[in-house]
């Protein structure tokens, strides 16, 4: 029985991961992300705090927090994923510059096959794991998705508009039997999770990698800033799956970890745009009155 849900799982992440990559590419503007890839301090600070500091700041959060092995493991993955699938939405609701939100999606996505395969075996100790075991599942269920979202896009418009609804449906249900299977395969993982230290160390992760995100994009537009945060605030949550399941023999709890970061990046996320929603709607209430 385990065999079988330990399959399903494998596959249900695959569709799920390819299916919301896929739709991201249909609904990304090319020429909009070109906007914020031109912007320096925007690509440096987004390779930065998504690719380097953030998984070192997960790293030494695994070093001061007591946390088992397979816990650590975990949220060093979800360190190295950012950028939710629904970034657009998210970035709506701060009012932010959505141009910007398309140049992170792009960003993020190349930087997690490129740079995923090289950090990750270098901070995972005792876990004997290749560069490119991680690499290729990355680079078919991320990367190559993608790509064809995005020519298809620019070949016809119409047919990436009237296939995205398909398309996310399909990934949204095998994201929920990520979420079912992982459960029912480590349903005691899960509830020994809630007194191991697992919630409070993602919960200490994306605030401070929020607030620090926030403090060097001191001086940017709001409307860049809010993307900046919102997008390292928030998570991949197919890419985690599929990198952490490239892990030989991956411990349960690796799992379990992923699938926690979902609810607790979703919300902090979601107050994160509420926030600064509420300050782009001040600001402009502001200029309307001058």
């Amino acid at each position: 029985m385990t065999e079988q849900l330990l399959l399903v799982l494998k596959v249900a992440v695959s569709i799920a991961t390819i299916g919301s990559l896929l739709e991201l590419g249909l609904q990304l503007e090319f020429k909009d992300a070109l906007v914020g890839l031109r912007n320096p301090r925007f690509v440096t600070l987004t390779v930065l705090w998504g690719f380097v500091l953030g998984p070192a700041l997960a790293w030494l959060i695994t070093r001061v927090v007591p946390l088992a092995e397979p816990y650590a493991i975990g949220l060093i993955v979800m360190s190295m994923v950012p950028c939710a699938s629904y970034i657009s939405l998210l970035v709506q609701w701060a009012g932010g510059d959505l141009r910007y939100s398309a140049s992170f999606l792009l960003l993020t996505c190349f930087g997690m096959v490129l740079f995923i395969p090289f950090v990750l075996p270098a901070l995972v100790t005792g876990v004997s794991v290749t560069s490119w075991a991680i690499g290729k599942p990355l680079l078919m269920l991320v990367l190559v998705p993608l790509l064809v979202g995005i020519a298809v896009r620019q070949v016809s418009r119409s047919v990436a508009l009237k296939s995205c609804p398909y398309i996310k449906k399909t990934s949204v249900v095998a994201l929920v039997i990520c979420l079912v299977t992982t459960a029912l395969l480590y349903a005691k993982g899960i509830v020994l999770s809630v007194g191991s230290l697992a919630l409070l160390s993602h919960i200490l992760f994306y605030l401070i990698l929020t607030a620090a995100t926030l403090a060097t994009a001191s001086g940017m537009p709001r409307g860049q800033k809010s993307v900046l945060s919102i997008g390292m605030c928030s998570r991949n949550s197919g890419p985690a799956f599929a990198t952490a399941l490239s892990i030989p023999q991956v411990d349960g709890k690796t799992l379990v970890m992923c699938g926690l970061a979902i609810f607790v990046q979703a919300t902090l996320s979601i107050l994160l745009a509420r926030r600064f929603g509420k300050q782009a709607g001040k600001a402009r209430a502001e200029g309307a009155t001058t």
